[in-house]
């Protein structure tokens, strides 16, 4: 009896031992680092996968149109004509689109957005045009929480800007 139990007891802290020594070991190749995440491969947009696409990016103004065309990706916001727009959020919702426009894809070479007022009756007013064109190279722009000045950042890339006069009606003040 105290021979079949020594054994165990020797056989245990020996298992005991040998677990506790397998992290220990390096995998062959891999350096001991292990990585935390995969990057994110970028996305190749089409009208299949557009949908996809707009679930990831937060907007405080509801998306209205998008369309996808050689390249191109354009948006239309469109608010009520008593609705009330805040400039910041506007743009941080601009800024969102083409942060993740350009950095979650690869083959969207321009951005159109723009923002309508739309009434029940359907009629439609241009308020805001804006195209951005991807910037040349690797996209290097903060990621929109960093952002503190969208707008500064909106009108230093934007190829086209266009802010109708009716847009300044609609700001809150």
């Amino acid at each position: 009896m105290p021979r079949k139990l020594l054994t165990a007891i020797a056989v245990s802290t020996f298992l005991a031992l040998l677990v506790s020594l397998v992290p220990t070991v390096p995998q062959r190749g891999s350096g001991g680092d292990i990585a935390a995440y995969r990057p994110v491969a970028p996305i190749v947009l089409s009208e299949q996968n557009l949908v996809d696409l707009f679930t990831m990016i937060p907007t405080h103004y509801n998306i209205k149109h998008v369309k996808w065309e050689s390249r191109s990706l354009y948006v239309d916001i469109a608010v009520a004509p008593s609705e009330r727009l805040t400039e910041q959020l506007l743009f941080q919702d601009v800024y969102s689109l083409l942060y993740r426009c350009f950095q979650l894809t690869r083959n969207v070479d321009h951005l159109f957005f723009r923002l309508l007022e739309r009434d029940e009756g359907r009629s439609v007013k241009l308020l805001v045009a804006i195209q951005v064109d991807r910037p040349p190279g690797v996209f290097h722009f903060p990621p929109p929480e960093q952002m503190a000045n969208p707008q500064q950042l909106i009108n230093g890339v934007a190829s086209k800007l266009r802010f109708e006069p009716a847009y300044e009606d609609k700001l809150s003040r």
